[in-house]
């Protein structure tokens, strides 16, 4: 399949400014399955980075950062969607759990198997029926396959439960809420009632299925969130979310 090229002047990724100080940024031309969301967070003494998508063309020239020192970036969990350019920052924090696999790209955590391509994800460690096909519905214009997909990665800092990360005029608690793999983690900001979810729950179809997902711990960490006072949650995928419209996703799902 010969996939269209993008015009030189198209921009890669989409941003939307959710609040003053919140962004999301996407990548359109990727697959809806494989298409997640990178927030951005300006804060008073740092700036907050929430995953950083597929890896297919450089992330940070997207940013509005011009000193590094001050950018925490954060990984929620390890899936080739949401870690592809964690190797464009010098340090990053990730769940305890899952540090070794970061360091090493590993394609068990990673899902992203051995021949994993842009132009065929076959290669993609998921229940049948396994994804097939490009990873893209148009070719960008920056792309290097040698720099493609998940790449090792430095990590700074591992984050537990009961961590916090402070913006100086946010902090957030670091939750575990394992389920859709061993080691989500979600950010709870609790004096602005938000919520950063990661892949635990979004506007979309959820992912329980996969070979490490567990649907039991899922359903309890659900259930955790459920209890929160929540005012606006950032998913993985999707659209923001309401904390009406997040309480009335989860319920659906454990009432399934």
């Amino acid at each position: 399949m010969t996939l269209l090229r993008l015009k030189p002047d198209a921009p890669w990724f989409s941003t939307t400014e959710v609040t003053d100080n919140i962004q999301c940024l996407s990548e359109p031309y990727v697959i809806k399955f494989m298409q997640s969301n990178i927030w951005f967070l300006r804060g008073r003494d740092a700036d907050l980075l929430v995953d950083t998508g597929n890896g297919i063309v450089p992330l940070l020239p997207e940013l509005s950062v011009e000193d590094l020192t001050r950018l925490i970036v954060v990984a929620t969990h390890a899936h080739a969607d949401h870690v592809g350019g964690l190797v464009e920052f010098p340090g990053i924090w990730c769940n305890t759990n899952i540090v070794e696999a970061l360091k090493t790209a590993d394609p068990n955590e990673t899902l992203a198997g051995p021949g994993y391509a842009l132009d065929d994800i076959s290669a993609m460690i998921v229940p049948a029926p396994n994804l097939s096909g490009p990873l893209v519905t148009m070719q960008p214009n920056k792309f290097d396959p040698a720099q493609f997909g998940p790449q090792p990665a430095t990590v700074s800092r591992a984050l537990v439960e009961g961590d916090t990360i402070s913006l100086g005029d946010r902090i957030f608690d670091v939750l575990e809420v394992p389920g859709h793999s061993p080691a989500c983690i979600a950010l709870y900001d609790a004096q602005n009632r938000l919520l950063i979810t990661g892949d635990a729950i979004y506007d979309g179809m959820l992912v329980d299925g996969l070979f490490h997902s567990n649907r039991a711990t899922y359903r309890r960490s659900l259930k955790r969130l459920l209890t929160l006072p929540v005012d606006l949650a950032l998913g993985g995928h999707g659209q923001p979310m309401t904390g009406d419209r997040m309480r009335h996703l989860i319920q659906v799902y454990l009432a399934g």
